[in-house]
């Protein structure tokens, strides 16, 4: 749920000015920044100048869900209603 969290926390039309990409793209950059550290993670949630244009990390979009299925042999089912999917943060894209 961590995973999920943190990437819907920093889907906004602000970080995306900085890092571009498709939507796909866009989640894999966030997936870069999530990869990066708890430290940089909070630095560029508080500015998104902070972020590194065009730097992503597709299979940290995954990890948790592959671990998941390594250790338990199933796929995570939260149903915690959080979105990691870009453009799904209500309050980060103006409509």
């Amino acid at each position: 749920m961590w995973w999920s969290a943190s990437c819907n926390d920093i889907d906004s039309a602000e970080l995306h000015a900085v890092t571009g990409g498709s939507d796909d793209g866009f989640l894999y950059a966030r997936g870069f920044i999530v990869a990066m550290g708890r430290n940089f993670y909070y630095a560029v949630a508080a500015d998104a100048q902070m972020a590194v244009p065009r730097a992503e990390f597709e299979e940290m979009c995954y990890f948790f869900a592959h671990l998941c299925h390594e250790r338990y042999g199933n796929f995570p089912r939260t149903r915690s209603g959080i979105s990691r999917e870009s453009c799904s943060n209500l309050t980060g894209w103006p409509r």
